[in-house]
């Protein structure tokens, strides 16, 4: 018997016991989707299957939309802040993104690295996400400028002669501008990417990171609250037309004092040597503007990341489903309307592939 809760089926097989008057139940949410399921498991293993399932359907667009509430929170209160309880709460908000886009970030890359691996030597999907640990790795690899890498992740083909494998009955000139498409589409994602790294990479040793947010969380993030410590802080080279009511408010007010741990590369050899030893952190101080820029910046990053992620899961769930079309981002300034509607006739038409 199918049962609708909150626009959700579920197929529902009822077995009695009279001995001791219960029931067992036997629950298949989504019914309509089994034989889909059931077919991409024999291509990606039933947990992988899982978690990209589950991300196409709800995660990714999920954690974007509670990145953006809380976005939109944080806007309305810095467009009218009238006091030290709004500082508070911007502060509260401004840490709260700052920790949602580093999950954001962190979960990407490992996904993105994932695919890579199954795409590469067929690695299980779920067993290379679940312990990837090497965001910041995977960042920098990207901007290195190695378009192989990006082909790789999204299972694109690597040459223009591979297309001689995928599609049939094509002439030379559709070719060129399949590859064309291709290659726009690679140069479209790598950019994406270097926006992403450049927000992430840290500047300067001293830097506050947007990964490893472990750390932050675990020793708590944003702890102290400047302006109320009876601690005197030395401010050198203020320029003498900044009055000192300025000064106090972009200082103590406009700003998030994060305390954390430093990072290795971070410590002296003694604070490593009593990491090491000992396991205890040596404190560092790191000042963040609180503005509504920095906070777009974020969004904005979430936002390509959330068109990039969307766009990967679909592909790798299309491929386990059996579908070998080929599939690209294409952004409409980088090829004609003539080149973009020959490209989507031919890569969504069966009758071109082999």
């Amino acid at each position: 018997m199918i049962t609708t809760i909150n626009e959700i089926d579920f197929n529902i097989e009822t077995q009695i016991n009279n001995e001791n008057e219960t029931k067992n139940l036997f629950i298949t949410p989504n019914p309509s989707g089994v034989e889909k399921f059931q077919a991409a498991s024999q291509i990606l293993d039933t947990i992988s299957l899982e978690i990209l399932w589950s991300k196409h359907s709800y995660g990714i667009a999920q954690r974007t939309d509670l990145f953006t509430d809380v976005y939109k929170k944080f806007e309305e209160i810095s467009s009218n802040c009238s006091g030290i309880d709004d500082y508070i709460k911007m502060n509260a908000l401004f840490c709260d993104m700052f920790l949602k886009f580093g999950t954001i970030i962190e979960d990407f890359a490992g996904m993105c690295s994932a695919f890579r691996e199954f795409s590469i030597h067929g690695t299980s999907i779920s067993e290379y996400f679940l312990a990837y640990s090497d965001p910041i790795g995977f960042y920098n690899s990207i901007v290195s400028g190695n378009s192989r890498n990006i082909k790789q992740i999204f299972r694109l083909p690597q040459a223009k002669l591979n297309l001689n494998k995928i599609f049939v009955n094509i002439s030379d000139e559709e070719r060129d501008v399949i590859w064309k498409g291709i290659q726009n589409s690679s140069q479209m994602i790598f950019e994406l990417y270097t926006i992403i790294s450049q927000s992430i990479v840290r500047k300067t040793p001293d830097s506050v990171t947007y990964y490893d947010f472990y750390n932050k969380v675990k020793h708590g993030f944003a702890p102290i609250f400047p302006f109320a410590l009876p601690i005197e802080i030395s401010l050198e080279g203020v320029p003498l037309e900044r009055s000192n009511e300025d000064i106090l408010q972009k200082y103590f007010f406009e700003t998030v004092m994060i305390v954390h741990d430093k990072l290795k590369g971070q410590r002296t050899p003694n604070e490593q040597i009593k990491y090491d030893s000992l396991k205890l952190a040596s404190p560092a101080h790191t000042w963040e503007s609180i503005n509504l820029e920095q906070a777009t910046t974020m969004l904005d990053i979430v936002k390509d990341i959330d068109l990039l992620y969307k766009h990967l899961v679909k592909t790798y769930l299309s491929f386990s489903q059996g579908n070998k079309k080929l599939s690209i981002l294409i952004r409409p300034d980088l090829l004609t309307k003539e080149e973009e509607e020959l490209i989507y006739r031919i890569i969504t038409n069966d009758s071109f592939y082999r």
